[in-house]
């Protein structure tokens, strides 16, 4: 039982003095993150059709888009950048 940990502890020993080559630093890529998008809450004290409501709606649907439009950008950029 001595010598197999002996044996263990030398080959251990030696395996800590084999020199690896360094690796070259990776290259920062900065794509900007779109902010998360949050949704206006609809008004529930009036009806889904009201004016109102419905000015909401195509805003969140304006707003969705626009976040749609960031994050293909942001793979865009990602997808460039490794080539």
């Amino acid at each position: 039982m001595k010598k197999i940990f002996l044996v263990l502890l030398v080959s251990l020993f030696l395996a800590g003095c084999v020199t690896t080559t360094p690796t070259p630093p990776v290259a920062k890529i900065d794509c900007p993150r779109p902010i998360k998008l949050k949704a206006v809450e609809l008004n529930d004290k009036k009806d889904l059709c009201s004016p109102e409501n419905v000015n909401i709606q195509m805003q969140n649907t304006k707003d969705i888009v626009e976040y749609s439009k960031k994050q293909d950008a942001t793979i865009d950029c990602w997808e460039n950048s490794n080539k």
